[in-house]
């Protein structure tokens, strides 16, 4: 024998969901929009506290760290994910650890940001790993990791192109950018290479 049971159900059309409904996500969206959560280390060499943010194409670090230094600022823009503008300043050669028991030497932009940003070129040019819900950065090479904090983060995915351009005119150009993206980057990152000789 079936036994069916039905619990309140009225007889009619289903109600068709929102996708955010339909995830099971009943914030309201004021509140899901307006916070980005990042992972944030210190560098116990440096003491500078990094933003992870495997989103921003480029990493970067402010201004305002660069002390007794006057840098003027260059014609090359950043955008942060809301299309606003970054100024930046040149690029800094830095060496630091991020705990990692290794170091790492890489050129960063100088730029108007508050806090210092390790981006996607960095992360995938060291083969790094982020974990949001471990809290940590993983270096499999070593097989290491590092813990941080999962905290708010004003600014992130910083990239070198405007992606969410409102004209029309300039979608097709920001496309194509988007796909080559290291061509907008203003130089190479410091890394040993390897060359073969004959």
């Amino acid at each position: 024998m079936l036994l069916a049971l039905c619990l309140g159900a009225t007889a009619g059309k289903l109600k068709k969901l929102s996708p955010v409904q339909a995830s099971g996500d009943s914030r309201p969206p004021s509140t899901r929009l307006s916070k980005e959560y990042r992972l944030h280390i210190i560098d116990r060499t440096t003491h500078i506290k990094f933003l992870i943010d495997s989103g921003s194409v480029i990493s970067l670090i402010p201004v305002s760290i660069i002390k007794g230094l006057h840098r003027r600022k260059d014609d090359f823009k950043l955008y942060a994910a809301n299309t606003s503008i970054i100024d930046t300043y040149g690029t800094l050669n830095l060496t630091f650890g991020l705990n990692l028991r290794r170091n790492f030497t890489w050129s960063f932009v100088v730029a108007n940001v508050q806090s210092a940003i390790i981006g996607a070129d960095f992360l995938t040019h060291h083969g790094l790993i982020l974990d949001l819900k471990g809290k940590r950065l993983m270096d499999p090479s070593k097989a290491v990791s590092t813990k941080g904090e999962v905290a708010e983060a004003k600014l992130y995915n910083v990239s070198t192109i405007n992606v969410q351009s409102s004209s029309g005119i300039d979608r097709p150009y920001s496309n194509l950018l988007s796909r080559f993206v290291q061509i907008t980057r203003p130089n190479v990152p410091l890394a040993t290479r390897i060359h073969n000789e004959v």
